[in-house]
């Protein structure tokens, strides 16, 4: 029993690094399978990114193909370049090995959380559990876009994900795949226009054509707010000041 999590204090960014270094110590965590969408490689995430992106392209709507085409193409193009210039060498193609893989609820956050009347929180959903690299679940937390987190609360976030996960080449990696992950991001919010059950249901229902099309709207001003933030901060992530590569 509990409420969902409408104002998210510090004390819960604290419950939820304690949560994910309670959950390192499952037995057998080589027997796990990987978490879904996970990614070892750089090239893994440059995989999934295209992918993304290659779905969306094909869909008819010209406010969408001119923020792929002229917004979100380049931007990639560029932060990919310096991704791969960065990125630890040894971990470009080459997937990270299982010694350093972490187990994670792969989509982590305070969307799936209960409050619980003592302050607690209890986290849950777990269908895409499993193995994957820690820089994954630490960025995806950040850039949820159901989640509305200080740059104080990304901080902590960071800091207490880092004291976890002593992990050799974990900064450098984070800091060349943080980008990544938010150009991913864009790619995910956009998934609303790839909903073939809307266009049905709204061709013969004019109110939920208007409501749908501004869901769209919203969505694509999303989008464009991830890779603006992206731009402004020249691809470094702003909540790294603690930490040395």
């Amino acid at each position: 029993k509990g409420e969902s999590v409408y104002r998210i204090e510090d004390h819960h960014i604290e419950q939820a690094v304690n949560f994910i270094e309670n959950i390192q110590n499952l037995k057998g965590k080589d027997s796990w399978s990987q978490a879904s969408e996970a990614c070892f490689s750089a090239k893994q995430l440059i995989k999934q990114i295209n992918f993304r992106l290659d779905r969306l392209l094909t869909i008819k709507n010209k406010n969408l193909n001119d923020f792929l085409i002229y917004t979100f193409k380049p931007l990639l193009s560029k932060v990919w370049e310096e991704a791969e210039k960065n990125w630890p060498s040894d971990n470009l193609e080459k997937e990270l090995p299982k010694s350093m893989q972490v187990l994670s609820p792969s989509d982590f956050g305070f969307h799936n959380a209960i409050l619980k009347e003592s302050g607690d929180l209890v986290f849950l959903d777990f269908e895409y559990f499993g193995r994957d690299d820690p820089v994954k679940l630490m960025a995806d937390f950040i850039w949820h876009p159901g989640m509305s987190l200080s740059n104080l609360q990304k901080r902590g976030w960071i800091k207490g994900a880092f004291g976890i996960f002593d992990n050799p080449g974990l900064v450098k990696r984070f800091t060349s795949a943080w980008p990544l992950y938010g150009l991913r991001w864009s790619l995910i919010v956009l998934n609303e226009f790839l909903e073939d059950g809307w266009h049905k249901r709204a061709y013969a229902n004019n109110n939920l054509k208007n409501l749908h099309n501004k869901k769209l709207a919203s969505q694509l001003i999303k989008a464009k707010d991830i890779c603006e933030q992206i731009q402004i901060t020249n691809m470094k992530c702003p909540y790294m000041s603690d930490f040395d590569e």
